[in-house]
């Protein structure tokens, strides 16, 4: 979300669904790295993200595609190692409104798998809502498909009774 002095929330939305900071976003986009987070992305990060990007909440890595300072989208990734989830867990995926549809997800989530892979990992992990198509496409285009066990399920209606949203877990080998 852009942010300057005095706007936030819906302002700051209204901003950037303007012509011109879209147009301008899209043109930049383009040129977008994506690396691992800096401290100096971290004021970004938590706009995006919240709790999700505090290394207490679990993300022991915060990867974000950004054009110089401009941090435009970021994804924590934890390496959890235990069962049921035996490899690194990819958690809450956000890009700026203005600046979805370049491709930006897809390539943070390559950047977690690569590293994934690197790293010795047996699996790439997610959880996506049930219902949330472009998550869902694009969770396909990247080769994660639902998977599940008893413990997930058990998992998963435990959430669902919680919070009264049906999630799946998606995974994908890569061994």
């Amino acid at each position: 979300m852009i942010r300057g002095r005095g706007l936030g929330g819906r302002a700051a939305r209204a901003v950037q669904d303007r012509p011109p900071v879209r147009r301008l976003l899209r043109r930049v986009g383009r040129w977008a790295s994506v690396r691992a987070a800096r401290p100096a992305d971290r004021a970004q990060c938590l706009r995006l993200l919240g709790r999700a990007a505090e290394p207490d909440a679990g993300a022991r890595r915060l990867y974000v595609a950004a054009v110089g300072p401009l941090v435009l989208g970021a994804v924590p990734v934890n390496d959890v190692g235990r069962d049921p989830i035996d490899g690194w867990f990819v958690g809450l995926l956000r890009v700026r409104t203005a600046a979805r549809g370049m491709g930006l997800g897809e390539r943070l989530l390559r950047r977690a798998e690569a590293d994934a892979r690197a790293g010795g990992a047996p699996s790439l992990w997610g959880i996506v809502t049930v219902g949330n198509t472009p998550m869902e496409r694009l969770a396909a285009k990247v080769g994660l498909a639902p998977f599940t066990t008893p413990a997930l399920r058990e998992r998963l209606g435990r959430l669902e009774r919680e919070f009264g949203v049906r999630r799946t877990y998606l995974r994908k080998d890569l061994m």
